[in-house]
């Protein structure tokens, strides 16, 4: 528990605090359909995380709150 998160610069943390590796596309954040899910579903996904703030000991409480956001993610298209 007293141990720190590595943020070293290969594995610096998210916007959620979740480290996340250099190989990953930092371009991906911003692609269209990652911008579109975060405007048509962002009501579950911040259902979720104030479902996992709340449940911090027992985040098995939230697979609704998640599943809700997968759902409607699912559900997004971009237009032609």
């Amino acid at each position: 528990m007293g141990s720190k998160p590595d943020v070293s610069p290969e594995r610096r943390p998210d916007r959620s605090g979740v480290p996340v590796s250099r190989a990953e596309d930092p371009a991906l954040p911003h692609s269209p359909i990652v911008q579109r899910i975060r405007e048509d579903c962002a009501e579950p996904f911040v259902a979720f995380e104030q479902c996992l703030k709340e449940n911090q000991e027992s985040v098995l409480k939230c697979s609704e709150h998640v599943n809700a956001f997968l759902r409607c993610a699912e559900r997004v298209k971009l237009p032609a």
